[in-house]
């Protein structure tokens, strides 16, 4: 069956060419480029020749590079960069939630540049920056030379596939090996040498090595090979059986891992991590956040494109359907989820963009070509919109890391209620810990340990924190759903190894405050059983990190001869607690807003004053609430269960700008105790 007749219109930098061309064309190894006659169309003011189309790429990549360096350079460690290095420190077949390819890529980073978060992301830089090439070189035999520099081109400006790089995040190593294996098999299958099957089982097998997502697109091959005419000839391929062999060695470690460790990584990605529940809301969000990441335009584009690659398939080319299974299915199967598991990370389908991008350039051309005169005018503008939405959508990605994260105090406050702790230098503790070690040292004349909650704080504080410092992981509730608590042990830096090998040692313990610490079972049960397993346990200080959000305290104890028996306070168990409104909470004036908590004291509460920028607003109201929701622990006051108190703020009280809030208990022997204040808002 002969292919349809379509109009083409190829970017030629003096103008756009209209030119009748088959689709049969595209089924040729290495499509030689049109001759190109000048028009007067809107590309005339671009580029000249594929000279100057090159230069243009050149200078994108160029500025892309330097945006992302100057990130890389100024962006705070997320806690899953340091997670990769510290990891990677400890070599291993697998990790309970990833493969080891990453972590030991960050190892070799370190080894060669050194101790700082610059020597892992500039290498991972590299890697992304390496796409547009790899674009241009899964595309050529696809759509010849013009349009494979039009497709890396676009890679620069499709924001999924050009953001990566700033931090040390394994998405741009995927779909860099994504679009070599895809090339090495499009070549495959137009006729090109069947040495080529070394690089896509090279490729596959290094992905599988660095993130088992990379086997949906594993799933996406073996549907094109058993769906299609032109792919159940690979069966009898004996280089298709290599690349499958050299995929499974890559997957091997971790398969080995998972045997022996009762699979954490698949209860993880399948369990842990997931939400399943039934919601029609979700494939809209789903689709939604996907349009609005790529722009519209893009994301549009790259769907027709997959409706041209399935016509050019069912004509007999086998290039066009590899490529369509491969990014419908790293597409479709998460879409297929969004209705069940309402925690499909955005992500996740960014691969599904690497084969599809292919076919964008000749959608956009197609869909310019269309137009005549000054429809072809506004049809060009409205394709220009996409890189105008990018350029639009980094600008604003650049303000928000670096004014902000680093200075949130200039932010409105709507924007400002976004900011989370994930990006909060764990350095600014390093004052408060070095603080802790000499008061320990003071206390118990010997060095101190270190411990945190769990892995995450772990991490943050392994790196880029001293090199070779040991942090004690003490079994954060949280750490059970990635099954970090597996790592730590694996490594004897959990609760249990800390118990078991330093019985009587002194431990700086540098914990961080838990949001709704008394309203949540685990987080009060994990703090109680922090008391069981240390004595003399003395607070030291509470350090709050700007914007307010995450606050940590400071604790010197012994390893061991924790407390037993009968309820009796514990510095880990605060005596004073707000449980509403949350830190840098934004509070309306038009809506009542009600102080709520909870205190503790042996002599049991005479008063709660509610403090408001340090001074009395008025008197808390006591016994209220759910007393059958106050923690066991608490149980030594001698008004328990019923220790909640309440206060109605007056309207007036809360003025539009930043506000220090904080309780004060006087207890019924006349002592008083204040409690420690927590930023908020007052709306404008």
């Amino acid at each position: 069956m002969s292919a349809p007749v379509v109009h083409h219109v190829f970017f030629r930098g003096a103008g756009l060419t209209v030119g009748r061309e088959a689709d049969a064309a595209l089924l040729q190894p290495w499509p030689a480029a049109p001759r190109l006659a000048r028009t007067r169309a809107p590309s005339a003011l671009l580029f000249g020749d594929d000279r100057g189309l090159l230069i243009a790429a050149a200078i994108l990549w160029l500025a892309l590079t330097l945006w992302k360096a100057a990130l890389a350079a100024s962006i705070g460690v997320v806690w899953e960069e340091a997670h990769f290095v510290v990891a990677g420190l400890h070599p291993a077949l697998a990790y309970p939630d990833i493969p080891a390819g990453w972590p030991l890529f960050a190892r070799a980073c370190i080894a060669l540049f050194g101790w700082s978060p610059l020597a892992i992301r500039l290498p991972g830089l590299a890697v992304a920056q390496a796409l547009p090439f790899a674009i241009y070189f899964l595309a050529l035999p696809m759509t010849g030379r013009r349009n494979a520099i039009w497709a890396a081109t676009l890679s620069m400006l499709v924001p999924p596939l050009a953001a990566s790089g700033a931090i040390f995040y394994s998405e741009a190593t995927m779909q860099l090996l994504l679009a070599l294996m895809l090339g090495a098999m499009v070549r495959v299958l137009r006729g090109g040498r069947r040495a080529w099957w070394i690089l896509v089982g090279a490729a596959a097998g290094l992905g599988l090595f660095v993130h088992y997502r990379l086997a949906v697109a594993g799933i996406g091959v073996l549907g094109f090979a058993l769906a299609t005419r032109g792919g159940r000839r690979l069966w009898r391929e004996p280089g298709f059986w290599l690349a499958g062999a050299m995929a499974a060695a890559g997957l091997a470690p971790s398969v080995a891992y998972s045997l022996t460790t009762h699979a954490p990584a698949l209860s993880y990605h399948l369990v842990g991590q997931q939400s399943w529940r039934f919601s029609l809301l979700g494939p809209v969000i789903f689709f939604a956040i996907q349009a609005a990441a790529c722009t519209p335009v893009f994301f549009i584009g790259m769907a027709a494109g997959g409706i041209a690659a399935w016509r050019a398939g069912r004509a007999g080319d086998s290039a066009s359907a590899l490529l369509l299974w491969v990014g419908a299915v790293l597409f479709g199967v998460y879409a297929l989820l969004t209705p069940f598991d309402q925690k499909v990370a955005p992500q996740w389908p960014i691969e599904a963009y690497v084969p599809l991008i292919v076919f964008l350039p000749q959608t956009l051309i197609r869909y310019a070509d269309a137009g005549t005169g000054r429809r072809r005018w506004l049809r060009a503008g409205l394709i220009a919109s996409g890189p105008i939405v990018a350029i639009c959508a980094f600008v604003a990605a650049t303000l928000w890391t670096e004014v902000g994260w680093a200075h949130p105090d200039r932010v409105p406050l709507a924007v400002r209620a976004q900011i989370t702790s994930d990006y909060e230098p764990f350095a600014q503790f390093e004052p408060a810990i070095a603080r802790a070690q000499a008061a320990a040292r003071a206390r118990f004349g010997a060095e101190p340990l270190l411990a945190t909650s769990g892995h995450v704080e772990a991490v943050k504080l392994e790196f880029p924190g001293r090199p070779g410092r040991a942090v004690f992981a003490l079994g954060d509730p949280r750490e059970t759903i990635a099954h970090f608590d597996v790592f730590r042990a694996a490594i004897g830096l959990d609760r249990a190894s800390l118990l078991a090998r330093h019985a009587g040692a002194p431990v700086v313990i540098l914990l961080p405050e838990p949001t709704y610490l008394y309203d949540d079972p685990d987080d009060t049960a994990f703090r109680a059983t922090l008391c069981h397993s240390f004595s003399d346990i003395a607070p030291v200080e509470t350090v709050e990190a700007p914007p307010g959000r995450l606050v940590m305290r400071t604790f010197i104890a012994r390893v061991g001869g924790g407390r037993a028996g009968a309820p009796a306070p514990c510095p880990f168990l605060p005596a004073l607690y707000i449980a509403w409104p949350k830190r840098t909470a934004i509070l309306a004036r038009a809506h009542a807003l009600t102080v709520s908590g909870l205190t503790a004291s042996t002599a049991g509460a005479a008063s709660v004053d509610i403090l408001l920028d340090g001074r009395i607003v008025g008197p808390a109201r006591l016994g209220e609430g759910a007393a059958d929701t106050t923690p066991a622990a608490l149980a030594y006051d001698p008004d328990f269960p019923k220790l909640r108190f309440a206060f109605d703020m007056p309207a007036a009280a809360m003025t539009p700008g930043p506000h220090r809030l904080a309780i004060r208990l006087t207890t019924r022997d006349g002592a008083v105790v204040d409690g420690q204040s927590r930023l908020v808002y007052g709306a404008r």
